[in-house]
């Protein structure tokens, strides 16, 4: 709390610079959350990535990327929708649909509801051919999406341990 006497100059003077201070902290403060929010959320989708059933190397990549003021976790690579979404396996298979893009046909476990695409396309046999091989009934790893619900179970924290000092 800050006590100013407005008839003397050099109390709103001290009362000014612990304001700019207290700015830059916050400022500091803002972007250390998101640093660590972010940390949490990519090395949540790459463990659950590693663990996704796929024969030999998983071809992915989770990125935290600083922009001017925010930063953004990504994911690409080739293998990435069948990580997170499987094959085959029961549309939904606890995955929150309610997180999906609007107006898409990508539904968990389906990399496409209608034809498939590219290596994904479901073959008239049943399977999902990937890398030469078949595939049915593999259970999304859901990597993006248990990133996303650990930065919201970890912000309250984290935020009353930066902020509240």
């Amino acid at each position: 709390m800050i006590t100013v006497n407005i008839l003397d100059e050099e109390s709103v003077e001290n009362a000014i610079r612990y304001i700019e201070k207290r700015e830059k902290e916050i400022k500091e403060d803002t972007q250390d959350l998101l640093n660590r929010l972010a940390a949490i959320g990519a090395e949540t989708a790459r463990l659950g990535y590693s663990r996704g059933e796929s024969e030999g190397n998983k071809n992915f990549n989770v990125r935290v990327r600083k922009l001017k003021r925010s930063v953004v976790v990504t994911a690409t690579g080739k293998d990435l929708y069948f990580l997170e979404y499987g094959a085959g396996a029961t549309a939904g298979q606890g995955y929150d649909t309610s997180v999906l893009p609007p107006k898409t046909d990508i539904t968990p476990a389906s990399w496409s509801s209608t034809k498939g695409t590219g290596e994904y396309a479901n073959s008239k046999d049943g399977y999902w051919h990937y890398k030469k091989k078949r595939y049915y009934q593999i259970v999304p790893t859901k990597g993006m999406y248990l990133g996303y619900k650990a930065v919201l179970r970890n912000l309250p924290t984290l935020a009353r341990r930066i902020f509240i000092k």
